[in-house]
């Protein structure tokens, strides 16, 4: 499972944020997380549909997760 190699904190590595930009960097990665957990577990297909995006995104950030843990 590559999920469990996913590194969060690296995802938005080097990026300064005021508190509030902060705040919705983090939501927006735990969302990223959460949506590719989902794509694991359940298949992209799916886990756009219920998400409502589109399946290049999620490649997109399976491709961004695995480089941050490089």
């Amino acid at each position: 499972d590559w999920s469990s190699d996913v590194c969060s904190s690296d995802l938005m590595k080097g990026k300064t944020k005021s508190p509030a930009k902060a705040s919705h960097t983090r939501d927006r990665t735990e969302f990223m997380q959460q949506a590719l957990a989902r794509a694991t577990q359940d298949g992209v297909a799916v886990a756009v549909k219920d998400l409502g995006l589109q399946e290049s995104q999620i490649y997109a950030w399976r491709i961004k997760a695995r480089a941050a843990c490089q």
